[in-house]
C-alpha cells in the first residue's frame, strides 16, 4: 500500500512517498453454516459471516427454507390452533447445545430439515 504524506521540510512543504506494509494475519472468521437434508442426502450448504446476519434472522431463515419444501396442507397445519386435528410443529425451531464444541445448534423441519451452527473458518 502506498501512502502520500505531506510533511514540512524547512521553508516549504515537500511531498514524500512512503510505502507502508500491512501485515494482515490470517485470523479465523466466524460464520453460520447452514445445511439442508432430505433424509440423509444433503441438499443445501451455505456459510454466512456472523456479522452479516443476526441470530434471530438465522432462525427465520431456517423456517423459510423448511416452509419452501412443505406442501400446502402441511403449511396450513403450522398456522391452525394447537390441539386441532390439522396442527403440526414442522416450522418449530429447536435450539440444542453441542456440549463437545460448546456451541448452539439450531434445527428446523422433519424429513426435509435444515441445521444452522456457528463455525470458525480459516481464511
Amino acid at each position: 500500500m502506498r501512502v502520500f504524506l505531506t510533511v514540512p521540510s524547512g521553508r516549504k512543504t515537500a511531498r514524500q512517498r512512503y510505502t507502508i506494509r500491512v501485515n494482515k494475519q490470517t485470523e479465523p472468521r466466524r460464520c453460520w453454516r447452514i445445511r439442508g437434508y432430505d433424509g440423509l442426502t444433503q441438499i443445501f450448504d451455505q456459510t454466512i459471516p456472523i456479522g452479516q446476519i443476526t441470530e434471530s434472522n438465522v432462525v427465520e431463515l431456517l423456517r423459510a427454507l423448511v416452509a419452501k419444501e412443505l406442501s400446502r396442507q402441511e403449511l396450513v397445519g403450522v398456522f391452525v390452533k394447537r390441539g386441532t386435528r390439522l396442527f403440526n410443529r414442522l416450522l418449530d425451531v429447536r435450539k440444542e447445545n453441542d456440549d463437545t464444541k460448546q456451541r448452539a445448534l439450531y434445527s428446523c423441519g422433519a424429513n426435509t430439515h435444515f441445521i444452522a451452527t456457528p463455525i470458525t473458518v480459516e481464511k
